[in-house]
């Protein structure tokens, strides 16, 4: 799509760290300089003298808050002045390239539907887009644009995102329009970018994490003293009073799980299982126009949301009953669902019934055999919490071997098993001593994996080798 923007307006919320903003500004300046531009900074109630000095540093449009407002104050108050079709929504640590930005363009108006991208970097937030590993100190311009470079070569493709992190937002001017100003109840940084990007979403508009790169230096938008952990939580409790989900939860892409389809089959049929806000569905919608997607979430708000990618229903599905399902799916995803049931045994075989022949599932299931846990009990501790292994919502317990089982006798063949892996520096000691021990046959691998994806196929019967239906043994 051909790209015809006759302005680009760029906002910088800047609090503190005044080299850090000057070190923005100058080289934005330079990746703006063959474009219609303006560059308009936001001192966000600095106490370095931000605004007294950063004023002599060319043609910036500059606005001065007494007090600090927020993120989401400083950009509405730079958008509400802005006069391009085209916005550029910058945190004053951010390093972007003259490179960076054409590829980001060059991705905002590849289709029409694009409301708005963002780069890769070295730290985010979340860390949804946070996908270099940067080696040394990069902030000095050279550097930096040696590692644009790299990242371009290394051909990441564009890819859709659920919501992208607010510190190099690149936006058409008409979605931001149409969304309005960003939330400032999220004081003073964290979740606005979020809870723009749902807002993005409902009104239409798909994001872009565009393989390209920006720098972040790690200055902070929080006072001296202040505590980014409260900070996180008390937004991270707005946005769920807000929305009803919690973004590290429900707005996550597996890609893990999704590399396991294939595309390019013919009048694919996916079915997600516990699809939170459907970013799964939003992905697979966007890779494959055509495609039948379902979703069952127990949660309503996320299944709202959910509801923009697939037809999703807001429903427990260990009450689900649905004959005309029945041989309908090529491929069933119960992504970190089975522990959270009563009878995960049942699903099983319910969710085999819905699989055409030779359709699949592709399942994460958490490892109870995890180094951690093994640490702790060794402590005499099993301490419920609330994420991971003893996620205080979880109901049942695996290991490899106990769940390849239930698979298998079932009435599904197990394609293939894959770990995901998180092991700390303290646990190698203990996982070493443990796989060494003469009277276990536990592997490293079982003992490292946090979490463990199967891929089952359905098989053409579910009996056992003997002739006799065969049942998972479920615990008295």
């Amino acid at each position: 799509m051909e790209h015809k923007q006759t302005k680009l307006s760029a906002i910088i919320a800047a609090h503190h760290h005044f080299a850090l903003t000057e070190q923005c500004v100058r080289l934005l300046g330079e990746a703006l300089a063959e474009i219609s531009h303006e560059i308009i900074v936001v001192d966000d109630g600095s106490a370095d003298g931000t605004y007294e000095r950063i004023r002599t540093k060319g043609d910036i449009q500059l606005i001065r808050n007494a007090k600090q407002l927020g993120v989401a104050a400083a950009w509405n108050q730079g958008k509400k002045a802005a006069e391009g079709d085209v916005l550029l929504f910058l945190h004053n640590d951010i390093l972007l390239t003259k490179q960076a930005l054409q590829t980001m363009m060059e991705a905002l108006f590849s289709k029409s539907d694009i409301g708005a991208v963002g780069p890769l970097t070295n730290a985010c937030y979340y860390g949804i887009q946070q996908g270099i590993q940067v080696q040394g100190n990069v902030r000095d311009i050279a550097s930096v644009r040696r590692m644009v470079h790299q990242v371009e070569q290394m051909g990441f493709r564009p890819e859709p995102l659920f919501f992208l992190e607010g510190f190099c937002l690149l936006m058409r001017r008409e979605a931001a329009d149409a969304v309005g100003e960003f939330d400032e109840q999220f004081f003073p940084v964290g979740f606005e970018d979020a809870d723009y990007a749902l807002r993005l979403r409902r009104a239409g508009y798909s994001l872009l994490r565009v393989g390209t790169y920006v720098h972040n230096c790690g200055g902070s938008y929080l006072d001296d003293g202040a505590s980014w952990s409260d900070t996180w939580e008390r937004n991270q409790a707005r946005f769920h009073t807000k929305w009803g989900i919690i973004p590290g939860y429900s707005l996550m892409v597996r890609l893990d799980i999704l590399k396991h389809i294939d595309m390019g089959k013919e009048n694919l049929s996916v079915l997600d299982v516990g699809c939170a806000c459907g970013t799964n569905l939003m992905w697979l919608k966007s890779h494959t126009p055509g495609a039948r997607l379902c979703g069952i979430e127990l949660n309503e708000k996320s299944a709202s949301i959910a509801q923009w990618f697939g037809q999703v229903e807001a429903l427990d599905v260990e009450t689900l009953e649905r004959e005309e399902w029945r041989n309908s799916f090529d491929y069933i995803i119960l992504a970190d669902i089975v522990e959270h049931l009563k009878d995960p045994w049942s699903l099983l075989k319910r969710m085999k019934g819905f699989l055409k022949q030779g359709g699949r599932l592709i399942i994460s299931v958490p490892n109870v055999c995890h180094i951690s846990n093994l640490q702790n009990m060794l402590h005499g501790n099993w301490e419920y919490k609330n994420t991971g292994i003893l996620d205080r919502t979880h109901l049942r317990f695996f290991t490899k071997k106990s769940f390849a089982k239930c698979l298998e006798e079932a009435g599904l063949s197990i394609i293939s098993t894959e770990p995901n892996h998180i092991l700390a520096d303290h646990q190698r000691r203990l996982l070493q001593e443990l796989s060494s021990l003469d009277d276990t046959d536990i592997t490293q691998e079982e003992l490292s994996a946090i979490q463990w994806i199967f891929v089952a196929e359905k098989m053409i019967s579910a009996q056992s080798p003997t002739g006799e239906r065969s049942r998972c043994a479920r615990p008295n």
